[in-house]
């Protein structure tokens, strides 16, 4: 599948866009804000009528990708309450509630995808449900629906470190299809199926690269602990990479250590080392 390329824009507040032409993003840097996992999808589609709690009940609760190629559908498989003692046995036994997501080119009955997905909600004291309008928002596009990344189920409360999400092809032409993972923050569309973007876990701080014609994430620069990477901002010439290091750094280490800036060209992914740009000093 011949993938387009396209001009550098802004996909969202946490995405960027880099194709063959003119790297033309703002007047500027732009400094990559890192992804949450509730971060909102600039195509939010509300519900209409009637209200999104009765339409889930009724299993009418559909929502459209942000090309409007696909449909949306969940399907609530199960409430899942932990009592008190269970919880007190078992941290990790908490309240949760499962769905099934199926995912349906426009005009078809039967799904092109599925998954399931639990809202993981009982490990803070008083939160809810999460509205599925939400858990919506937090999936990840590729910019033209060939591909969609769900949220990372919280079974661990207050967990550090770059979510592991489940992606699910949607274009028949890509065949990895089920069991793939995204694992980036900071992300950078190239063209219409790869993407680069950063990791930082505890001891591995990493540049890497999605590439969804095959499914499969692979190191650019980095981990090498306790020396690690991460994306500052985007220009016209790439992408700026500054080294810091990582959580299993040790005195001697930290003090030996000297940062540098990286300027990373997202298409032949050939590296030269810049001055660290005004305002972006890296920090370890």
């Amino acid at each position: 599948m011949a993938a387009k390329t396209f001009p550098l824009m802004l996909i969202a507040a946490c995405f960027w866009s880099i194709g063959s032409g003119p790297l033309l993003l703002a007047e500027g840097d732009v400094t990559a804000p890192p992804i949450s996992p509730g971060a909102t999808n600039p195509h939010k589609t509300t519900l209409h009528g009637l209200s999104a709690a009765l339409k889930a009940k009724l299993g009418l609760a559909h929502f459209k990708s942000p090309k409007g190629k696909y449909q949306v559908k969940f399907d609530k498989l199960k409430d899942n309450r932990a009592s008190a003692e269970a919880k007190i046995d078992n941290p990790y036994r908490t309240d949760s509630v499962s769905y099934k997501i199926s995912f349906f080119a426009v005009g078809q009955k039967l799904p092109v995808a599925t998954a399931n997905y639990a809202d993981v909600y009982g490990l803070t004291p008083g939160h809810r449900p999460a509205p599925l309008q939400q858990i919506f928002d937090s999936f990840i596009w590729s910019p033209h629906d060939d591909f969609v990344i769900l949220p990372e189920e919280q079974w661990t409360s207050g967990a550090q470190g770059t979510s592991t999400r489940p992606a699910l092809a949607l274009n028949p032409v890509l065949h990895w299809r089920k069991g793939t993972t995204f694992h980036l923050d900071h992300v950078v569309w190239v063209d219409d199926l790869k993407a680069i973007g950063d990791i930082r876990d505890d001891c591995a701080y990493s540049i890497d690269s999605f590439d969804g014609r095959s499914g499969k994430q692979t190191h650019i620069m980095g981990p090498a602990s306790p020396v690690g990477y991460k994306i500052v901002s985007v220009k016209k010439e790439g992408i700026i990479v500054t080294s810091m290091e990582d959580n299993c750094r040790n005195m001697d280490s930290y003090k030996a250590f000297i940062s540098e800036c990286t300027l990373l060209d997202p298409h032949t992914l050939e590296t030269k080392t810049i001055l660290c740009p005004k305002g972006n000093k890296p920090q370890g």
